[in-house]
């Protein structure tokens, strides 16, 4: 195999498909991460997710990383909690990033629908009210900072 951009993008590809029959099997979701390579090797990261369920992974994701930044007064059981930002305006929390050591927070601005990321002292005032708007349909953020 010539390891370069475009072979690398087949074989995610083919990866995702051979992993269905698996991800069926046990009820669990496949994600082949980032993939770093050189001349004669490739390596990335493959994280498995227990369900299907997209929504149900982001917020068990959320409960689990968010003991992680308590500095933003966040808690588990507040996936898509709606805040005051630093800003003044209002934001839903829906996860974390745990890599980007500046912008760690992934947030939403329930105004526009744009995602965003953000420092944990943005964070200012957590409201009582949850976003309920449909997530799936608007693009995820990107993971540089």
């Amino acid at each position: 195999m010539e390891i370069n951009n475009d072979s690398l993008k087949e074989f995610r590809a083919d990866f995702s498909e051979a992993m269905k029959k698996l991800e069926e099997k046990y009820d669990i979701t496949i994600y082949l991460g980032r993939i770093t390579y050189y001349r004669n090797h490739f390596q990335g990261t493959l994280t498995v997710d227990n369900g299907s369920d997209p929504e149900k992974i982001a917020e068990n994701r959320f409960d689990e990383e968010v003991r992680d930044y308590p500095e933003t007064g966040l808690r588990p059981g507040m996936y898509r909690q709606v805040f005051v930002g630093g800003n003044g305006r209002k934001y839903a929390a829906l996860g974390f990033r745990r890599n980007a050591k500046k912008y760690p927070i992934s947030i939403i601005d329930i105004r526009t629908g744009e995602r965003r990321k953000a420092t944990p002292n943005f964070v200012k005032e957590i409201l009582n009210e949850k976003y309920m708007d449909n997530l799936a349909a608007m693009p995820e953020d990107e993971d540089d900072d």
